[in-house]
């Protein structure tokens, strides 16, 4: 029998089918549709950058969606 350790079950855990990955796009496909219609006179990338999406130092090129997309809401929430 083999053991498994936490970081090794936590890492089976993240990994994202690609349909998982499909889902998770088009939700923050979903999210970015709908501050483009509250903002129309934004551009896209002044929305990216204000959402701190782009434009920063961290490379997110190999971000999965599940973690972009809880940046996206991040961004959305008012503050209190």
């Amino acid at each position: 029998m083999r053991l498994i350790s936490r970081q090794t079950r936590k890492n089976d855990e993240r990994i994202m089918t690609k349909k998982n990955r499909q889902n998770y796009n088009l939700r923050c496909l979903d999210k970015l549709r709908d501050i483009i219609l509250t903002y129309p006179d934004l551009r896209f990338m002044q929305i990216l950058y204000n959402m701190n999406l782009s434009g920063n130092e961290t490379d997110r090129f190999y971000e999965e969606p599940d973690v972009t997309l809880k940046s996206i809401e991040e961004a959305l929430k008012v503050p209190e």
